[in-house]
């Protein structure tokens, strides 16, 4: 565990409307690698909600993931030369947790259906329609980066290069762990961002039923990546 480590707290960020000065979940200072993890367990715990909220009665499938470490995007573009150099050398030679970004993947052909590349498999790939997934490629070196097992078929435990024991695998949406496992912050972090009432929604909008995919015309059922 690389500090300093995500904590939303009680979204007292949130509560306070994110206007300056509050810049961070929990109303702390601001810290932009933890506001980055922040970030990423909040895509978790949306994602969470969503499916608890809304696949069943819909079949809509929602899931998160972790690519691996994509080292050369514009991410650092305000850091210094040295850093930017450096990360991704770090994580190749140190971490082995990097990944490249047409590995990471983006691109599809529906005619051939078929898919390149992580992210465009989770949206795409049928395969990858298991809703409250969080998906994990092992990586050959285990944590995460190229190569190794697909992510749906990495759900054993198994060490990885730094002898830890089931930290880059694929989990259920039973055994995702740390704040996204409180439904409580989960249900208040969505409420939070659409401005929900607790006790749902009223009058007509509460008595509709949600329209299903095929009454929209689509064929299979609708995947979404919250990332």
């Amino acid at each position: 565990m690389i500090p300093p480590l995500a904590h939303v707290g009680n979204f007292e960020g949130l509560e306070k409307g994110m206007k300056a000065p509050v810049t961070m979940l929990d109303g702390g200072a601001f810290d932009g690698a933890k506001a980055y993890k922040d970030s990423k367990v909040c895509d978790v715990m949306l994602m969470k909600e969503l499916h608890k909220r809304y696949h069943k009665e819909t079949g809509i499938v929602f899931t998160s993931l972790y690519p691996g470490c994509i080292a050369e995007t514009n991410l650092f573009r305000e850091h210094y030369p040295l850093f930017q150099n450096l990360f991704p050398a770090f994580h190749k030679t140190v971490t082995k947790a990097y990944v490249s970004q047409e590995e990471a993947g983006q691109r599809c052909w529906a005619e051939l259906n078929q898919c390149e590349g992580r992210l465009a498999a989770c949206v795409a790939d049928e395969r990858y329609g298991t809703s409250g997934s969080y998906y994990s490629w092992e990586g050959e070196a285990g944590t995460g980066g190229g190569g190794g097992r697909e992510a749906v078929q990495n759900t054993e435990k198994d060490l990885d290069w730094f002898m830890n024991y089931g930290s880059f695998r694929t989990l259920s949406i039973d055994e995702i762990g740390g704040e996204a496992a409180d439904d409580q912050r989960c249900s208040a972090s969505v409420l939070s961002v659409l401005g929900e009432r607790e006790g749902g929604r009223e009058g007509e909008e509460a008595e509709a039923a949600p329209r299903q995919p095929q009454e929209l015309g689509i064929p299979r059922p609708i995947q979404i990546l919250i990332r």
